[in-house]
């Protein structure tokens, strides 16, 4: 569904902002 490819969009953006502030 259209909400299932809005969350999974939002999903990854808070994977990569946690996953970059993981890093350093």
């Amino acid at each position: 569904t259209r909400y299932d490819k809005h969350v999974r969009n939002y999903a990854g953006a808070l994977n990569l902002a946690a996953l970059l502030t993981w890093l350093p």
